[in-house]
């Protein structure tokens, strides 16, 4: 079987009327390819997420060869809240996630929102600090978890002998061109969330390195070595959901 859509939409494809176990395979674009295949399953239904412009072919065949019998194929569509299902899209700060087509759910980000991202995620979408700076949003933003590992340096730690687990979700500031002698406060007291605060003078996500850090107050201050720029990570321990208040502030 064969089919197109003229609009994003779910297909529920389901077999009726058979006792016998039958496999129901999708394909895209090919029908003879069998990398062509998206899903496959003998299960007696399917659901299929189907866009314009793409053939699909739909293959039901018994798991014997030997299994004879009737079926009757069924296929019943749904329009979509939203497209693609899985999508991150941005409405002025408000990130926004196209649920399984069928809701749109939104998330305040700290910061802007752009491409899909909130500022903030990593080092290619730092929000950069030139004097103070008070953030407020939804954890479920962003999905930094763990993209900032404090682990391997035990700089980030206020003890200094190992660096902290930090596995949760991160919020990375630029701080450029400050200079020596500035003090730079970064207050996490106000958030439900509990995190480590790291100081890093080159930003690296595989490799992890602060200059300073602290893991037990939710506040740090931090006085500038000398002239350069400086990022600040601010790392949760664990995933979670809720709300964030970060503030940055950098004082002459």
């Amino acid at each position: 079987f064969s089919f197109t859509v003229d609009e994003p939409m779910e297909i529920d494809i389901s077999i009726e009327d058979s006792t016998d176990p039958l496999v129901i395979e999708i394909r895209e674009d090919s029908c003879r390819d069998e990398e062509a295949a998206t899903s496959c399953d003998n299960a007696f239904e399917q659901t299929h997420y189907a866009v314009p412009g793409v053939t699909y072919y739909v293959v039901v065949e018994p798991v014997s060869q030997w299994n004879l019998g009737e079926f009757t194929l069924s296929f019943e569509t749904s329009g979509l809240v939203c497209a693609p299902p899985g999508a991150w899209s941005c409405d002025d700060d408000i990130r926004v996630q196209c649920f399984a087509g069928v809701e749109e759910r939104t998330y305040e980000c700290g910061a802007d929102c752009v491409d899909g991202e909130c500022l903030g995620e990593g080092c290619h979408n730092p929000i950069e600090v030139t004097g103070s700076i008070t953030v407020e949003g939804d954890v479920s933003a962003y999905d930094s978890s763990g993209r900032f590992d404090f682990s391997d340096s035990p700089a980030c730690s206020t003890q200094g002998t190992s660096g902290p687990t930090t596995s949760g979700q991160d919020l990375l500031f630029s701080l450029p061109g400050l200079l020596e002698g500035q003090t730079v406060i970064v207050d996490a007291l106000d958030s439900p969330t509990v995190n480590a605060i790291g100081i890093l003078d080159e930003c690296d996500e595989e490799n992890t390195q602060c200059i300073a850090g602290n893991d037990t107050d939710q506040l740090m201050e931090w006085t500038v070595p000398s002239d350069g720029d400086y990022f600040v990570v601010v790392n949760q321990f664990s995933t979670t959901d809720g709300r964030f208040i970060y503030s940055v502030e950098i004082v002459d």
